[in-house]
């Protein structure tokens, strides 16, 4: 049971350092702005409700595929750490 709690927190765990974080919450920030604002106009020039829920969600998702990957731009300044000077 270890193991696959191991190998399924592997797959989901995606490391970034900080100024990456930094990258990642100003692209979400953006990419989520300009989201609710491609929705609106699409919703309103079209007069649909469903425009607008469409094209939301596919803001939604191109944001998720561009921010929750570790992507190499987000991993380029790694944290060095002091080294552990005992074992508890």
């Amino acid at each position: 049971m270890d193991s696959l709690a191991t190998s399924v927190a592997a797959i989901f765990e995606f490391p970034i350092d900080f100024a990456g974080q930094k990258k990642a919450h100003d692209l979400l920030s953006r990419c989520l702005s300009l989201g609710v604002l491609a929705s609106i106009v699409a919703g309103i020039f079209t007069n649909s409700i469903h425009a607008l829920v469409y094209t939301f969600a596919a803001s939604l998702v191109i944001t998720f595929v561009a921010v929750v990957p570790a992507w190499p731009a987000f991993k380029q300044n790694p944290q060095s750490f002091l080294p552990v000077k005992y074992d508890l």
